[in-house]
C-alpha cells in the first residue's frame, strides 16, 4: 500500500510538472499564448478541424504527414471552436507524455532496486525533458514526434521485458508481436521515420530468434505482427477508400515522403549547434560503455538498446534539417539513463547531468523568450479588411497556416500552405495549383511582400489583375481589381 501511494504521488507531481512545462513550451496549444499557433502545429490543427467539417485530408486539403496525426487533431478539436486555445489537445499532450513515462517507469522498476527509485527517475525525466524543450525551440509543440512517444515507449518496454527472460525462454510472445504491430502502424501513420526505434528493436529480436532456430515462433510473430498492423491499417484504408482519397493518402504519406526525405537529407557537421543535436546520442553510448566496463556483461537488452540508438543516429545523421526531428530520440535517451545511469555509477550519472546542462540552459532561455514575447495576432488586419463573404475565395501562399485558424479564411486550393516545399517535388501538383488559380479565380491572394521571383507564375497575374489593398507584417494582401 505504501509503494502504491508513493507511485500515485509520483504521477501527481509529474502531471503537475509536465503541465507547467507544456504551458511554457507548447506555445501552439498553451492557453498562456492565445495568439500563437506555431507553424506545423497550426496546419495540423486546421486539418483536424476540417475533418470535423466534412473535409478529407489529402483530397480536400493536402499535407504529407500521416492520417493518424490528423485524427488526433480532430479529436482535439471536438470542443467546437477552430481557433480556441482552450483546446482538448493540451490535456491530451499531458496524458500522452504521462503514458510514455509510465511505460519507461515499468522498465525502471525492474532495473533499479533503491528506496529512492522514483526520486531518481523524476530527475532523469527532468534531464530528458530539458533536451526535449531545447529541441522544441520555436516550433511550439504538438508535433509528430511528441504524438509518437506512447507507442515508441510501449515497444521499448516490451523489448526490455522480453530481453529479461529471453535466455531462459527464447520464444517471443505472440501478444508482444501483436502490440508491436499496432504501435508500428500508429507511428507509421503519424510519420514513418518516427518508427525507427520499433523497427530496430524488432530486427534484433528477429536475429536472436534466428540464432535460436525458433522458426515456428518467427512465423507466428510475423503473422500476429501483421494482424496488429491490420488493426490500424484496415480502418484507415477503409476511411480513405470510401472517401475516394486512398491513392492520394498512400502517395502523400509514403511515396511523396521518400522524395521529400531525399531533398532534406545530407550530413553537415560544420557548425557547433548541429553537432550539439547529437549530444544525447553520444551520451547514450558513453553511459553504456561506462556500464559495460564496470559490469562486463552484454545482454540481449543491451543489444536491443544499442541497435535502437545506432538506428536513430544513422537516420538523424542523414535527415536533420530541422532541430525538432531529434525529439524522437528522447524516449531512447531516457531508456539509456534508466538502464545505465544507476545509483552506483556516479560517473555515469555525472555524464548524464553534464550533457543536460547545455540543454537546460537552452530550454530556460527559450522559456523566458516565450514568456516575454507573447505574440500579438499576425492577421488582425485580415479579419478587419477581408469581408466574411469573400473569405472562401482566398489563396494564401507560403504563409504560416495560422492564418486559417484566426481569420476564418477557407483556401480555394487543397495546397493551402508550404507550397514552395511541396509543388517542386511533384510537377503534377504544380500544374494543379496553377489550374486552381486560373479556374477558381480567387478574389484575394496573400503572399510575402518580398517574393523575389520565387513563384514566377504569380508575378504577371498579380501585376495585371490584382492590387495591393493592405499589408500585415511581412505579408501583402492583393484583391482583384475588377471583383464585385
Amino acid at each position: 500500500m505504501e509503494k502504491i501511494s508513493k507511485r500515485v504521488f509520483f504521477y501527481i507531481i509529474l502531471a503537475v510538472f509536465l503541465s507547467g512545462i507544456w504551458l511554457v513550451f507548447s506555445t501552439s496549444t498553451s492557453p498562456l499564448f492565445p495568439n500563437t499557433y506555431g507553424y506545423d502545429s497550426a496546419y495540423y490543427r486546421y486539418i483536424g478541424s476540417s475533418i470535423l467539417e466534412g473535409k478529407v485530408p489529402y483530397r480536400d486539403i493536402w499535407d504529407h504527414k500521416g492520417p493518424v496525426l490528423y485524427f488526433i487533431q480532430a479529436l482535439g478539436a471536438l470542443h467546437g471552436t477552430r481557433n480556441g486555445k482552450i483546446s482538448l489537445i493540451f490535456p491530451m499532450q499531458i496524458l500522452s507524455m504521462l503514458l510514455s513515462i509510465f511505460f519507461l517507469e515499468q522498465i525502471d522498476r525492474k532495473a533499479t532496486r533503491s528506496r529512492f527509485r522514483l526520486t531518481r527517475l523524476f530527475f532523469l525525466v527532468i534531464s530528458a525533458l530539458s533536451v526535449f524543450c531545447s529541441y522544441t525551440l520555436e516550433e511550439g509543440g504538438n508535433l509528430t514526434e511528441e504524438w509518437s512517444f506512447p507507442m515508441v515507449c510501449c515497444s521499448l518496454y516490451l523489448f526490455m521485458k522480453y530481453g529479461s527472460f529471453a535466455e531462459a525462454e527464447p520464444r517471443h510472445p505472440r501478444r508482444y508481436a501483436f502490440i508491436h504491430g499496432i504501435c508500428f502502424a500508429l507511428v507509421a501513420f503519424i510519420r514513418l521515420n518516427n518508427a525507427v526505434s520499433i523497427c530496430a528493436g524488432l530486427l534484433i529480436i528477429g536475429i536472436y530468434l534466428i540464432i535460436k532456430r525458433q522458426w515456428k515462433n518467427i512465423l507466428e510473430n510475423i503473422l500476429t505482427g501483421l494482424l496488429g498492423i491490420a488493426v490500424v491499417a484496415v480502418p484507415v484504408f477503409a476511411y480513405f477508400y470510401v472517401n475516394n482519397a486512398l491513392e492520394d493518402m498512400i502517395y502523400a504519406v509514403f511515396l511523396f515522403n521518400l522524395n521529400y526525405a531525399k531533398l532534406i537529407s545530407g550530413p553537415s557537421f560544420f557548425e557547433i549547434r548541429p553537432l550539439a543535436q547529437f549530444l544525447p546520442i553520444f551520451a547514450s553510448f558513453v553511459l553504456f560503455i561506462l556500464h559495460f566496463i564496470k559490469y562486463r556483461k552484454f545482454r540481449l537488452t543491451d543489444a536491443i538498446a544499442l541497435a535502437i540508438a545506432a538506428a536513430n543516429a544513422i537516420l538523424l545523421y542523414r535527415i536533420h534539417m530541422f532541430w525538432h526531428y531529434f525529439q524522437i530520440y528522447i524516449p531512447v535517451f531516457l531508456l539509456f539513463l534508466i538502464l545505465y545511469a544507476g545509483i552506483p555509477d556516479r560517473l555515469a550519472l555525472l555524464t548524464a547531468a553534464a550533457v543536460s546542462v547545455f540543454f537546460i540552459r537552452d530550454a530556460v532561455q527559450i522559456g523566458i523568450m516565450n514568456l516575454q514575447n507573447k505574440q500579438t495576432p499576425l492577421f488582425d488586419e485580415a479579419v478587419r479588411n477581408i469581408p466574411k463573404s469573400e473569405r472562401d475565395s482566398v489563396i494564401a501562399i507560403n504563409i504560416t497556416p495560422e492564418i486559417y485558424l484566426n481569420t476564418g479564411i477557407i483556401p480555394c486550393s487543397r495546397f493551402a500552405a508550404i507550397q514552395l516545399n511541396i509543388l517542386p517535388i511533384k510537377p503534377d501538383y504544380e500544374k494543379e495549383f496553377i489550374s486552381d488559380l486560373q479556374e477558381k479565380n480567387p478574389k484575394w491572394v496573400i503572399m510575402r511582400c518580398n517574393n523575389d521571383g520565387l513563384i514566377p507564375y504569380l508575378d504577371e497575374p498579380i501585376e495585371l489583375r490584382y492590387e495591393n489593398r493592405f499589408n500585415a507584417s511581412a505579408y501583402c494582401f492583393y484583391r482583384q481589381k475588377d471583383a464585385e
